[in-house]
């Protein structure tokens, strides 16, 4: 899919500190709008002497991002995003469906950043996994003692969520903090272990950050393929775990390929295909 031919759109970063955050090109793009998209929370944040018509997106909202270029036709759009838009935000979903040339961002620090700076990492010694639409369970394959990680959730339920799955995989004593609203004037931070989490809920706008510890007894899982046949709950009709080795790595799966395993059995082929790397998927038949 591409743009119309001369059709472009701004997407503004946004962040908890709202208005105040903005740079001076940020803000002058909003100012210039005849229209604004966003959601509720970030059309609040700009200032009623704001004149552009705001338009707050559906539930769900991909049909409106897709139809965009003809909704406001003559009219200057200017689409909020939360934080950097390209990182794992509407930015980037535009840009795919309209080409780079058609979107023109203006970033803003983005939750990871906010996270990194909070807890003293290092961006780029630290993992970041999205569960905002997809399942808990994806952390599994990024934990082993030591790693940190930086969890992007869906809302205020995913610490607790996170807490309840490293206790089951063993890592009950891992030290988690739930950083929200970063950056906002009502930042705040919960800490605790996976083990004994208080919080049932949080802020909706809420990253969880994971130093992992193992529970004695624990036995860390690698990527590489050839997991433990216990690894697996399984009623014996199983790929052994030598067999998985030797056939992953003659398939030689590399991010981003897709695997139909065609008679897959328990899975575990797919499973430790999609381990190797958070891009890889399968499709067990």
């Amino acid at each position: 899919m591409s743009a119309p031919e001369g059709w472009t759109v701004t997407v503004v970063g946004i962040g908890a500190d709202g208005w105040d955050g903005l740079s001076p090109a940020a803000r002058r793009a909003v100012e210039a709008a005849q229209v604004l998209r966003g959601s509720s929370r970030q059309l609040s944040l700009v200032p009623d002497g704001v004149p552009a018509e705001r338009v707050p997106w559906p539930s769900p909202m991909a049909l409106a991002v897709r139809e965009l270029p003809d909704a406001h036709p003559g009219r200057r759009v200017v689409v909020l995003a939360s934080g950097d838009p390209m990182y794992s935000g509407i930015g980037t979903t535009l840009v795919r469906w309209f080409g780079a040339a058609a979107v023109d961002v203006v970033p803003h620090p983005s939750s990871v950043t906010w996270a990194c700076s909070r807890m003293g990492w290092s961006v780029e010694e630290t993992t970041v996994v999205s569960v905002v639409w997809k399942p808990v369970e994806l952390l599994a394959a990024q934990v082993s003692p030591g790693r940190r990680l930086l969890v992007l959730g869906a809302d205020g339920s995913t610490p607790a969520e996170v807490a309840r799955r490293l206790t089951g995989w063993g890592y009950g004593a891992s030290r988690l903090t739930a950083l929200s609203q970063l950056g906002g004037p009502t930042e705040q931070r919960s800490t605790g272990t996976a083990a004994d989490w208080p919080h049932a809920e949080t802020d909706p706008l809420t990253i969880t950050a994971v130093e992992a510890v193992a529970d004695p007894g624990t036995v860390p899982l690698s990527t590489a393929p050839g997991l433990p046949d216990d690894a697996y709950r399984n009623d014996g009709q199983l790929t052994k775990r030598d067999v998985r080795a030797v056939t992953l790595s003659r398939l030689v799966p590399l991010p981003g390929q897709l695997l139909w395993d065609v008679g897959a059995g328990a899975g575990s082929i797919g499973i430790e295909w999609m381990r190797v790397h958070p891009s890889c998927r399968a499709v067990a038949v």
